[in-house]
């Protein structure tokens, strides 16, 4: 069971997975923009950092596709597209593939 940070820096991702710390609601990003609760009326989305990054897919002739997201890159994603969540220390953490991903924001 994961329950403290030390074991969340522990984790290394499989193939295309994602471990992307969850923000919180009205928080501020790295490059300064506020990114309110309210920012989107229809089809909830997360906004987070990701933590860890998996080395990524492999294609049907074996060669493996790299991520193109890295450690310290602000996401956005579904809802939906939302997989297994962990909380440790009051922080939440959710697993996703890199294919899930709507956009990153840059700083």
């Amino acid at each position: 069971m994961i329950e403290t940070m030390k074991e969340i820096e522990k984790v290394r991702p499989i193939l295309d997975q994602l471990l992307v710390e969850l923000r919180k609601d009205d928080e501020k990003t790295k490059g300064g923009i506020w990114i309110p609760k309210t920012a989107v009326n229809q089809d909830p989305v997360y906004f987070g950092t990701v933590v860890a990054v998996g080395p990524g897919r492999f294609l049907e002739d074996g060669r493996r596709v790299e991520p193109s997201v890295k450690k310290g890159d602000d996401v956005i994603f579904g809802k939906y597209s939302a997989g297994r969540e962990i909380e440790a220390e009051g922080r939440k953490y959710v697993f996703i593939h890199e294919s899930d991903l709507l956009s990153t924001l840059e700083a």
